[in-house]
């Protein structure tokens, strides 16, 4: 089975004998007066479960959704959420930024086998409209033991990785904001400078879905990658404000089978941020670009 389901194959995977954890991964941004959790408990699939993304965060950390760097901290997370290694894991939201593909690359990089891990389609609103059962209230959970991570730090990318990048040309930097952002509009948060990093594409994650809400055809999506100029044989590293939205292009090229890819999870509110860290001498070490005349 795709990693990537309709709803029949999702019905079919809940008719199975051991049946899959089935997971709302669903965030929002904190201006979109919506309350994630309370959207679960108000409707969700059938025996699901909330899946929280906050919580694998790194809660000392300066920036917004930075996944915590300890492997013990995720294996504990995934283990309090009743995650074995040997689950099959289906994941769902109802979010515009597709945050199971967030959840999806948490797992991915905590070593969950990826044949056992799928994502519907079209999400919550697929499934009403395919008038699949449905639940409401909040689903009690069993935590499981400790989850056996199996760490993939290849998956992830860090700050002096993309300053490397850009000074060797070594991987292809994309960029999944809404293109204003891009362009050079304002950004939504405080204390960021407007525009990209220099050389990198736009592919925003509009450019994913149909108006429903449907992941286009993987090689629709392969083509127009393709037609931007993306070298699809050469390393990628995926970027967007926070981290929660570029897990999107992710989850593709890893359905492409494309060989080198990461995530950059400080994105733009680390790299555009108007300040020097210690070890810069200056914001020149961070270059930013626009499109504006």
């Amino acid at each position: 089975m795709p990693a990537l389901i309709t709803t029949n194959n999702l019905a079919a995977l809940m008719r199975e004998p051991e049946q899959p954890l089935i997971f709302d991964a669903s965030w929002h941004l904190h201006n979109a007066n919506r309350n994630a959790l309370n959207e679960f408990a108000e409707k969700h699939i059938v025996k699901a479960r909330f899946l929280d993304l906050n919580a694998f965060c790194d809660r000392n950390h300066p920036l917004p959704n930075m996944l915590s760097s300890d492997p013990a901290f995720l294996a504990k997370q995934l283990g309090m959420n009743g995650i074995h290694m040997r689950h099959k894991i289906v994941l769902y939201d109802n979010s515009i930024f597709h945050t199971s593909c967030r959840a999806y690359w948490i797992l991915r990089l905590s070593g969950h086998p990826h044949e056992n891990i799928f994502i519907l389609n079209g999400g919550l609103h697929a499934w009403e409209k395919y008038s699949g059962p449905m639940a409401t209230g909040n689903t009690p959970m069993t935590p499981s033991t400790n989850y056996a991570i199996q760490y993939q730090s290849h998956l992830l990318c860090h700050l002096d990785d993309v300053k490397t990048a850009l000074r060797t040309q070594s991987a292809q930097i994309i960029d999944v904001r809404h293109p204003v952002r891009f362009a050079g509009g304002p950004e939504p948060r405080p204390g960021l400078r407007s525009g990209h990093i220099p050389g990198s594409f736009s592919f925003p994650y509009l450019s994913f879905t149909d108006r429903s809400g449907y992941f286009w055809p993987l090689e629709k999506i392969r083509k127009n990658l393709f037609d931007i100029g993306v070298n699809l044989n050469a390393p990628i590293i995926s970027t967007c404000g926070s981290g929660m939205s570029a897990p999107i292009l992710n989850f593709f090229l890893s359905l492409m089978k494309h060989p080198d890819h990461k995530l950059y999870d400080g994105s733009w509110c680390e790299w555009g941020s108007d300040q020097c860290y210690p070890n810069e001498k200056d914001l020149s070490e961070r270059p930013v670009e626009t499109c504006l005349e």
